[in-house]
């Protein structure tokens, strides 16, 4: 090789080895700059490893504030108890459940009990805080027994609607296991059978009432439960209606009959007895494929319930009171919630226009986060833990997941295209309404 090109080699190599060199230089450099610990600037990089991520408040052991990666803990949970009339535990073991399982990484754990039966809801409504001190409990999930009419204390508690209640008259006639349309019972008629007037099955009445259908002659057994029972309220004051109850707000029940201590115990007395009748909670008769009937509504329409009977009913009949103080001029345009109104009902024996006609509500009832300290206003208020636990998990109850599980159990929202009751929700749970709507019924409730 002559000297010139050996020349040319030589320079070639040195410009590939301090390329080289650079570029190793330009990678060590940005690394450096790049570097997670450099925070020479206050902007670049990211936390040190070893420094503590802040977690607000809510946010679980598996989320951050940012939503990236791990937390360094578990937050500690508020809980909260529940408890539960029998007859509503369809909806409330379903909401306990779903709440707690979308609310997993959050900050509250509801538990529940049933263990306070119907004949003892009577007193949650005379004292709330009271009984619920009793039970070592924050809320209630209950319907309306008859005795809260004449002893009913809502002042300093909520009683906010969440479901609706419908009965379900069921029978056990084994030759018609399956009706399709359901045995129709008019107010009188089916007075007559659970007074004791009606005794067998092809009593001229229910036959006229049922043509074509092939009704056995056996003695009817009529299973009920205490007059303290909501469900044995709301069905007297359908049954009002009759000319033959003499508009009495209480049934007569024959001597023959079964008495049930529970809902739980009247289905399963009727599922168990040949030839009787009774009634449950219109989930009750779902879940456990009893045969019901269809009633006759104010129109003379015979309707079985379903969720658009019944969501027929709670859009026909609500009844929203206004706040006392607001109706007796006394009450501002922006209430103290510690006010609240007395609690929706349903008007029975007025429902028509596609109603089932025997509804009413579940409330969940709890003493009121917001009533205030004398002088102080509801915006100066806070709400600590548990309150705000309550406040939260009732309204997961009465927003689209929690009124989702009462569709899938053939039940209505009773929110959905109900401005009275969404009015009601919002004033009670602390959000803020300009005053009641224009077409709240200022009516007392029945």
């Amino acid at each position: 090789m002559s000297r010139r090109k050996k020349r040319a080699a030589l320079v070639v190599v040195i410009i590939i080895i301090v390329a080289a060199v650079a570029a190793a230089a330009s990678i060590i450099l940005a690394m450096t700059f790049f570097s997670p610990n450099n925070n020479n600037d206050g902007t670049r990089g990211g936390p040190d490893r070893n420094q503590t991520v802040s977690t607000p408040p809510g946010v679980g052991i598996n989320e951050t504030a940012g939503g990236g990666g791990p937390a360094q803990g578990p937050v500690e949970k508020t809980p909260i108890s529940a408890l539960s009339s029998p007859s509503a535990l369809p909806f409330v073991d379903k909401w306990v459940a779903q709440y707690n399982s979308e609310k997993n990484l959050g900050n509250v754990k509801v538990t529940y009990s049933d263990r306070v039966d119907d004949a003892r809801i009577p007193l949650l409504y005379s004292n709330v805080s009271s009984f619920l001190a009793d039970y070592s409990a924050d809320l209630a999930i209950a319907s309306r027994p008859a005795a809260a009419k004449d002893n009913f204390t809502y002042a300093g508690s909520v009683f906010l609607p969440v479901s609706a209640q419908a009965v379900a008259v069921v029978y056990n006639i084994p030759a018609l296991p399956d009706v399709p349309s359901g045995l129709r019972f008019d107010p009188s008629t089916l007075y007559a059978v659970v007074s004791g007037n009606a005794t067998y099955w092809d009593d001229p009445r229910i036959k006229s009432l049922n043509p074509g259908t092939s009704l056995p002659h056996e003695q009817i057994v009529v299973v009920h439960e205490g007059p303290a029972a909501s469900a044995s309220d709301m069905l007297a004051r359908y049954l009002a209606s009759s000319s033959a109850s003499n508009n009495s707000s209480a049934i007569a029940w024959p001597e023959s009959s079964l008495v049930a201590d529970s809902a739980n115990s009247l289905a399963a007395m009727v599922r168990q007895t040949p030839y009787s009748i009774g009634y449950v909670d219109f989930a009750f008769a779902v879940q456990t494929r009893m045969t019901y009937a269809s009633l006759q509504n104010s129109d003379g329409q015979y309707l079985m319930p379903s969720a658009d009977s019944i969501g027929a009913a709670v859009r026909n009949g609500t009844i929203v009171a206004v706040n006392p103080a607001m109706v007796n001029g006394t009450g501002s345009e922006n209430p103290s919630p510690a006010l609240v109104p007395p609690p929706p009902t349903v008007s029975i024996g007025q429902l028509g226009n596609g109603s089932y006609p025997v509804v009413g509500f579940y409330y969940g009832v709890f003493s009121d986060p917001n009533a205030a300290a004398p002088g102080a206003t509801a915006n100066e208020t806070a709400l600590a833990g548990r309150d705000a636990a309550i406040i939260d998990f009732m309204q997961w109850i009465v927003g689209s997941e929690g009124q989702q599980i009462l569709q899938d159990m053939q039940y209505p929202s009773i929110y959905e295209q109900n401005n009275d009751l969404k009015a009601f929700a919002d004033r009670v749970l602390g959000v803020k309404t300009e005053g009641p709507p224009a077409s709240v019924k200022q009516e007392a409730p029945s």
